[in-house]
């Protein structure tokens, strides 16, 4: 019996450590921002400029815009968070962006709950990007 629970538990690490890898793909009109999808979240690094009050601002827009439902909206000159419900929403199901600013600009992530979806948060991040111009 712990042989195959032992088995068990090396299998299960071994499908979620497969599931962690990252993955790097174009976002925004032209592909100029580089997002990277890791453990569920999508993450980018904006063009400089980009303040994080407006990029807040732009993922409440481009949510509402995809029928999403904005349940809660923060913003500081530093971090923010949009939290939405999709339309026809599933038990437990949301999304969240968060904004920040970061070392040489701003930066966003996307995170589809309860389990991710890299397509879902790939599409969102570039509604808000285009909302951006970029």
């Amino acid at each position: 019996m712990g042989f195959h629970r032992a088995a068990f538990m090396i299998l299960a690490a071994a499908a979620m450590l497969a599931g962690c890898r990252a993955t790097v793909g174009p976002q925004g009109r032209d592909g100029q921002v580089e997002g990277t999808y890791y453990s569920g979240t999508l993450w980018a690094d904006l063009p400089s400029g980009l303040r994080v009050r407006g990029v807040v601002a732009a993922a409440d827009q481009g949510l509402r815009d995809r029928g999403y439902a904005v349940k809660h909206v923060a913003a500081t000159d530093e971090a923010g968070t949009v939290t939405a419900e999709p339309p026809r929403a599933g038990f437990l199901e949301s999304v969240e962006v968060s904004v920040r600013r970061a070392a040489e600009g701003t930066r966003i992530g996307v995170v589809v709950k309860p389990m991710g979806d890299e397509a879902r948060s790939r599409s969102i991040m570039d509604a808000v990007l285009s909302r951006l111009g970029i």
